[in-house]
C-alpha cells in the first residue's frame, strides 16, 4: 500500500490531504485477510520532509480460536497515527523514493488491537471431547 507523497512534501507547513483506501489487499506476514482493506488516511505536512499520518481502516481477518482451534473470520477496524520522514528518527517510519508504505503500519495496528484471547464466539466450549478427557484426568488425580 504505497502512496506517492512527492507533491505533499513540497506543500506549505500544515497542508493536509485525505486519501481513500479502497479494496487494498496488502501482503501481510502475520495476518490473513479475508476481505480487502478499506478506510481513509489524512496526511499533514510537518517541518522538513516529514508527514503526520492519521487514519482508520476496516477489514476482515482469518483467525484461529484459542479454545477449539477452529478457523474463523472476524471483522475488525483500527485507527493509527504515525510520523513518516525522509530521515526518520527512532519512532518515525521512512519516506523512501517519495513514497510511504502503509502496509507494515496497518498490520502492526491490527495485531495490537486483537484481543488477547481469540475466541470464535464468547461461549465456545473448546475442543470436542476435551471436557470428558479433563474430567477423567481430574478424577484420577493426574491433572
Amino acid at each position: 500500500m504505497h502512496i506517492n507523497v512527492h507533491d505533499l512534501l513540497t506543500e506549505d507547513l500544515g497542508f493536509s490531504r485525505i486519501f481513500a483506501i479502497e479494496g487494498e489487499q496488502p501482503m501481510m506476514l502475520s495476518l490473513t485477510l479475508t476481505q480487502p482493506v478499506n478506510g481513509s488516511v489524512k496526511m499533514t505536512k510537518l517541518e522538513g520532509e516529514r508527514l503526520a499520518i492519521s487514519g482508520r481502516v476496516a477489514t476482515q481477518l482469518q483467525l484461529e480460536c484459542h479454545r477449539c482451534l477452529r478457523s474463523y473470520t472476524a471483522d475488525t477496524n483500527t485507527r493509527f497515527d504515525q510520523i513518516y520522514a525522509s530521515r526518520p528518527a527512532e519512532d518515525e517510519l521512512p519516506i523512501e523514493r517519495d513514497q510511504i508504505d502503509l502496509a507494515p503500519l496497518i498490520e502492526q495496528e491490527l495485531i495490537v488491537h486483537l484481543p488477547i484471547k481469540l475466541l470464535c464466539q464468547p461461549d465456545c466450549v473448546g475442543v470436542p471431547g476435551a471436557e470428558a478427557y479433563l474430567s477423567e484426568k481430574s478424577m484420577k488425580g493426574t491433572l
